[in-house]
């Protein structure tokens, strides 16, 4: 197991290719589960707009976890999106080293806020809505799900 680690560490990071945005493929992928946690977590407190006092989080209605799941996702790419656009904008830049617009993220940014400022760094965001509340709401309805079977007594 380390030794396929640290080739793909290695490959990684040796490869100009597959390094170009990789500082911004990681700064937004750790706090993706953060985010996202964040307001799914808020579902225990639909608790107390619910009509009948709940036992357990296992006896939440579907809809309750299926939102706050969904609004998770929604929040977490309202964030987020600008970094991706930058990641994505330097994993799309030449190949050829002299002839990129992008050479780090600093620079991206600068480059793109100059093309059309906010609403370039949130051009394809409808898309990217439109998959993200039910792509997280299924996700973490199933983990949700599980977890409480897992963990049922």
């Amino acid at each position: 197991m380390h030794c396929l680690l640290s080739a793909i560490i290695q490959l990684t990071w040796c490869c100009d290719y597959c390094q170009r945005g990789i500082n911004a493929a990681m700064r937004y992928s750790e706090p993706s589960s953060d985010s996202n946690a964040l307001l799914y977590a808020q579902k225990h407190r639909l608790n107390s707009h619910c009509d009948v006092v709940l036992q357990s989080n296992a006896e939440l209605p579907a809809w309750a976890v299926l939102s706050s799941a969904g609004l998770g996702g929604i929040a977490y790419w309202l964030v987020i999106f600008p970094v991706d656009v930058i990641k994505s904008s330097m994993q799309t830049d030449s190949i050829i080293k002299s002839k990129r617009r992008f050479p780090n993220m600093s620079t991206a940014a600068k480059l793109l806020w100059a093309e059309g400022g906010v609403k370039r760094f949130y051009k394809g965001f409808t898309p990217c809505l439109i998959r993200a509340a039910p792509a997280n709401g299924a996700m973490l309805f199933t983990v949700d799900k599980v977890t409480n079977w897992l963990n049922r007594e």
